[in-house]
């Protein structure tokens, strides 16, 4: 079993979600990267690992929930 880990992506200021982050557990960045692009496309800014996060980056708060990706 792999043990999840928590991505963040964070959306340029052009886009409706600006200041909100999307949060991402999955295996691998690859795979969570992988995942934000099913739901959203190219259209989106960063992606961070949980150490380099930090939520003022995106005042808004979270977008949605946690997305798990097995």
């Amino acid at each position: 079993m792999n043990e999840l880990k928590a991505y963040y992506f964070s959306f340029g200021q052009d886009h409706p979600l600006k200041d909100n982050w999307v949060e991402i557990h999955a295996p691998n960045s690859d795979m969570a990267r992988s995942e934000m692009v099913r739901l959203f496309g190219t259209k989106w800014g960063f992606q961070y690992e949980e150490a380099d996060f930090h939520e003022e980056y995106c005042p808004l708060g979270r977008a949605g929930q946690v997305i798990e990706v097995p």
